[in-house]
C-alpha cells in the first residue's frame, strides 16, 4: 500500500530544492539564514566562558524555552528600554533560528494533534543537512515514520559526523 500525504506530492522534484540553494549561493553579498552561522569569529571572552563553563560542569541541557534568569533579564529589558510589556513567560530563548523555527513549526503540529517528524534530508551541496519536517493526519504515525525511515536510508547520516569545533 503507498501512502501520500499529498497527492500534490507525488510529482515533487526535491533536486529543486537543491537548485534553489544553488542558485542561491551565486548570488553575490547575500545573507543567508538558513543554517544560522556566524559571519563573524567567536570574540576570545566568549571561547573562554564556553571553556570555563565546560569546566564547571555546565554542560546539561537547559530548559526548553531558556533559562529563568535569562528570560527575565530579556523581559525586564523589554519594559525598561524598550517600553514593551513583557515577562519571563513571554520570552523563549534558543541557541539559534534553526531551533527556533523548529520550535515553532512543531508547536502547531502538536497542538493540532498531528503526526509529525523532522529529520535531516538531503544534503545541501556544501555538505550541510537540509531538514525536512514530515507531518500526517492524526492517527498517521506509522506512515509518518515510514517516510521517515525511506528518506534516512536514502541519505544516510548515520555515518557522517561534524568536525569537533573547541579542543581543550
Amino acid at each position: 500500500m503507498q501512502h501520500r500525504i499529498a497527492d500534490r506530492l507525488s510529482d515533487f522534484d526535491s533536486g529543486k530544492i537543491r537548485q534553489a540553494f544553488e542558485l542561491a549561493d551565486e548570488i553575490p553579498n547575500q545573507i543567508d539564514l538558513s543554517i544560522g552561522f556566524p559571519e563573524e569569529d567567536t570574540p576570545e571572552n566568549v571561547k573562554q566562558a564556553g571553556i570555563a563553563a565546560i569546566q564547571q560542569n555546565h554542560t546539561k541541557y537547559l530548559p526548553t524555552n531558556g533559562l529563568g534568569e535569562l528570560r527575565e533579564a530579556i523581559a525586564n529589558k523589554l519594559r525598561t528600554e524598550n517600553h514593551i510589556d513583557s515577562t519571563a513567560a513571554n520570552v523563549t530563548v534558543t541557541p539559534g533560528l534553526t531551533t527556533a523555527t523548529q520550535s515553532m513549526f512543531g508547536a502547531w503540529v502538536n497542538a493540532a494533534g498531528l503526526s509529525g517528524i523532522s529529520v535531516p534530508g538531503q544534503p545541501h551541496p556544501d555538505g550541510r543537512p537540509i531538514g525536512v519536517q514530515i507531518v500526517a493526519p492524526f492517527g498517521h504515525d506509522a506512515v509518518v515514520l515510514e517516510i521517515a525511515q525511506r528518506l534516512e536510508t536514502r541519505a544516510s547520516w548515520t555515518d557522517r559526523w561534524p568536525p569537533l569545533a573547541l579542543t581543550v
